[in-house]
C-alpha cells in the first residue's frame, strides 16, 4: 500500500496561514492577468480607432469604450486585491515576530508603487473630452496608449515583485519557529 507524499512544509507553516496566503496570491495574479489581457485588447482597439479619426466607426468606439471601462475596473480591482494581499503578508510577518519592512520592501515593490502612482495621476490628468470635442478627444486617445502600455509594464513588474515576495515569505515562514513554540 502506497501512501501519498506529504504536503510541502510551506502549506502548513504558520498553522496553515501560508496556504491561504498562497491562494490569495494566485487570485491577485489571476486578476492582474485578466487586466493585462483586457488592456492589450483596449490598446488594439485604440490603434484601430485613432487612424479613423475624426469620424471613426461607431462600433469601434463602442467596443473601445466598453474595453476601457473593463480595463479601468480591473486595474483598480487588481490594485485593491494587491493591497489586501500585501496587508495579509504584513500581518503574517508581524505575527511571526519579524519586522515587515526588510521582508516586504524590495526595489520592485517600490518601483511598482511609484509607477502606479504616476499612472493614476496621469489618468486623472488626461483631458476629459467627448467625440464632439475633436482635437481633445484625439489627444486623449493618443495618450491612452502610452498610459496603458506603462500599466502593462507595471503589471509585469508586479508579477516579478509578487514572486520575489513569495520567496521571502517562504524563507521567513519556514525559517522561524511558530509562535506557539516560543517561550
Amino acid at each position: 500500500m502506497t501512501t501519498a507524499a506529504p504536503p510541502p512544509a510551506f502549506r502548513h507553516a504558520a498553522g496553515g496561514v501560508a496556504a491561504r496566503l498562497e491562494a490569495a496570491m494566485w487570485f491577485v495574479l489571476a486578476t492582474a492577468a485578466i487586466f493585462a489581457f483586457v488592456a492589450v485588447a483596449d490598446v488594439v482597439a485604440l490603434l484601430r480607432i485613432i487612424p479613423a479619426l475624426p469620424s471613426p466607426p461607431l462600433g469601434g468606439l463602442q467596443l473601445g469604450q466598453r474595453l476601457g471601462g473593463y480595463e479601468t475596473f480591473l486595474f483598480y480591482g487588481h490594485l485593491l486585491f494587491a493591497g489586501v494581499w500585501y496587508f495579509l503578508c504584513t500581518a503574517l510577518v508581524r505575527s511571526r515576530g519579524a519586522d515587515p519592512g526588510p521582508v516586504l520592501t524590495t526595489r520592485a515593490v517600490v518601483a511598482w508603487r511609484i509607477g502606479i502612482a504616476a499612472t493614476v495621476a496621469a489618468g486623472f490628468a488626461l483631458p476629459h473630452a467627448g467625440l464632439v470635442d475633436g482635437h481633445w478627444f484625439e489627444l486623449r486617445l493618443e495618450w491612452m496608449i502610452p498610459l496603458l502600455l506603462a500599466r502593462l509594464a507595471l503589471t509585469a513588474l508586479f508579477v516579478v515583485a509578487v514572486f520575489g515576495l513569495r520567496c521571502r515569505m517562504h524563507e521567513l515562514l519556514l525559517g522561524l519557529p511558530s509562535p506557539s513554540s516560543r517561550v
